[in-house]
């Protein structure tokens, strides 16, 4: 196997894993924190729309990895791997594969998910020469996942997650959301 294309597509796969897991844990820091802070929310929704955008922005779910400016059809290796991996798995063509493998593969491609479209590489056994232009416009894309996963992960929620949640902690979460903690404090106990 080509050296320089399994390096990638190994890299590839330990970011889309990565992903993965993140994705999973802000799910449960989402929920986590939307319990938590669910009372500053309907606070800052009351105080004004402009604060109820600063705690969106805040609470934002994390990003999805966004589609390249670049399109799978202009990096020709990137092509290449999905005709092999679709001459793999599709169902009328290999009777080892179920049509999900090849609907993912498929997926991947038509998304420009390159971690999912380089795991299956790996998994299949499929290669290719890869240019050296090619080469760093894939690890280019591997580097943004991994800059968006650490972005995921410097968010409030994460941050509220792991810490020992203490109430300095707490006030502080408050402050950045834009609470003005005097008035929210007489606005909890008015609803009481």
């Amino acid at each position: 196997m080509n050296r320089r294309f399994r390096m990638i597509s190994l890299l590839a796969e330990a970011i889309g894993l990565e992903l993965e897991e993140a994705k999973d844990l802000d799910k449960k820091y989402e929920k986590e924190f939307n319990e938590e802070f669910g009372d500053a929310m309907s606070y800052l929704v009351g105080k004004s729309l402009e604060k109820k955008q600063a705690f969106e922005r805040l609470k934002e779910k994390g990003p999805d990895i966004p589609k390249s400016a670049d399109k799978n059809n202009e990096i020709d290796s990137v092509k290449d791997i999905y005709r092999k991996l679709a001459k793999k798995t599709h169902p009328d063509v290999s009777r080892d594969t179920d049509d999900t493998e090849f609907k993912e593969i498929q997926r991947a491609y038509s998304e420009n998910d390159i971690s999912a479209l380089l795991s299956a590489a790996n998994r299949h056994n499929v290669t290719i020469e890869l240019t050296e232009e090619d080469a760093e416009i894939l690890k280019k894309r591997i580097r943004n996942q991994k800059k968006k996963i650490q972005e995921l992960k410097g968010t409030v929620r994460w941050a509220w997650a792991l810490s020992n949640k203490s109430s300095e902690i707490r006030k502080n979460v408050l402050i950045s959301m834009g609470v003005n903690l005097e008035e929210f404090k007489k606005w909890k106990e008015n609803l009481l």
